[in-house]
């Protein structure tokens, strides 16, 4: 099997498994975070990365909305949010406080993706939750969404009970 035919098979079993179930399991997992989870969190990304207001960033692989509503929390970031499940991109457009982010159905590593977004329209890239656990070239990452100011992977980790 070509490694395009193990993409193609990977994507559709990436959107098989995040079908309406297990969105809702994952929104619950969101909705736990509490304020010090999230104080403690963009505590953490501030010492390795400083979002400036007016920023473009791309969450790639947003989920629910997690680091969205994090990121919110920031003033004057513009918001885009990247994921190619239809059930967990459908619950982030319904999270209270996520108004104005941008949500963008799609993957970002392949050729075709890069067909979403435009060239340099980001200044940041961060990813969370299931996609920051994966080996991510950074530079790939960058090519694919366009972020030719500067790539950070933020990665954001669940406790699953």
């Amino acid at each position: 099997m070509s490694w395009r035919g193990t993409q193609d098979d990977s994507r559709a079993r990436y959107l098989a498994k995040f079908d309406e179930a297990e969105a809702e399991r994952w929104d619950a997992m969101v909705a736990a975070l509490d304020r010090t989870d999230v104080d403690a969190y963009l505590s953490d990304l501030a010492q390795v990365f400083q979002f400036r207001p007016g920023m473009a960033v791309l969450d790639v692989g947003a989920g629910t909305g997690a680091l969205c509503a994090m990121l919110a929390r920031l003033p004057g970031l513009a918001m885009t949010a990247l994921e190619p499940a239809p059930a967990m991109l459908a619950r982030l457009t319904r999270r209270a406080g996520l108004e104005s982010v941008v949500a963008v159905q799609g993957f970002c590593h392949a050729r075709l993706d890069r067909r979403l977004f435009g060239a340099a329209q980001f200044d940041a890239a961060a990813a969370g939750g299931q996609f920051a656990g994966k080996d991510v070239d950074q530079r790939r990452l960058a090519g694919a969404v366009g972020a030719d100011h500067g790539v950070h992977r933020a990665a954001l980790q669940f406790q699953r009970n």
